[in-house]
């Protein structure tokens, strides 16, 4: 295993602990919110939003350690992108339209999460740079 690909394992375990705090966090808020009898859907629509997250951030962890080891230049990763966003787009409208799921709590879990993706990275860049 090259160096960059090691990092890359680390900065990607750190992010996907964080996220799932994260979406823990959200599902326990939009549970909260809810206050009803539609509290365990308005939590596991915070967690699907959070695990779409959660995806996204494997797909890129993918992305780039096929980078990083075959060295194929930036094309992987321009396509990874449009791969990413069109996975965000379908697997939103799946769990809207199809599984019936609360849109702000999805979004909540979702957003709340992508948060976590930033503090994973930026954690990792800075302990890197020191």
């Amino acid at each position: 295993m090259t160096e960059a690909a090691r990092i890359l394992q680390h900065t990607f375990r750190r992010v996907a602990l964080m996220q799932g705090g994260l979406m823990a966090v959200a599902a326990g808020v939009a549970a909260w919110f809810a206050r009803d009898d539609r509290w365990a859907h308005a939590g596991a629509s915070a967690l699907y939003g959070g695990a779409i997250s959660l995806l996204v951030a494997w797909r890129l962890a993918h992305s780039l350690n096929a980078v990083a080891t075959g060295g194929s230049g930036s094309a992987p990763l321009y396509l990874g992108a449009a791969e990413r966003f069109v996975l965000v787009a379908v697997l939103l409208a799946l769990g809207f339209a199809v599984l019936k799921l609360a849109p702000l709590a999805v979004i909540g879990g979702f957003a709340l999460a992508q948060l976590g993706f930033l503090g994973g990275t930026g954690a990792a860049g800075r302990r890197g740079r020191s």
